[in-house]
């Protein structure tokens, strides 16, 4: 799915962006546990990567939690991902301090829909 999402894409993934995608799906696919951090400067292209590896781990069947430090951040985070992933009927929803439907949401989460 990551592939198709980047056709998509107004722009070319840089080459650091193609090997640490490349690095990740070879982790995952030796199906171990893996801690990961994506670190570089604000703007530098982090957002999108983790976003077509969460794209990937949906398809696969698992669910994907993205923890943002602030409410402005996750709502940020929030309308680019379900921009990018609605088309794949990839359902997002948003968990915050100020989240009104919580506990529908966690019924959700249980049930195993798919929402990132």
């Amino acid at each position: 799915m990551s592939n198709e999402i980047q056709r998509r894409l107004s722009f070319k993934l840089t080459k650091d962006q193609l090997t640490t995608l490349q690095d990740i799906k070879y982790d995952l696919s030796l199906k171990k546990q893996m801690y990961r951090l994506i670190q570089g400067d604000v703007g530098s292209g982090k957002t999108i990567v983790a976003l077509l590896i969460i794209a990937d781990v949906i398809k696969s069947g698992f669910q994907v939690v993205l923890m943002a430090p602030t409410e402005i951040l996750a709502n940020q985070h929030f309308d680019y991902f379900n921009k990018l992933l609605s088309p794949f009927n990839i359902k997002t929803e948003i968990l915050t301090g100020k989240t009104k439907n919580k506990k529908d949401i966690y019924a959700r989460l249980k049930r195993k829909k798919s929402i990132f």
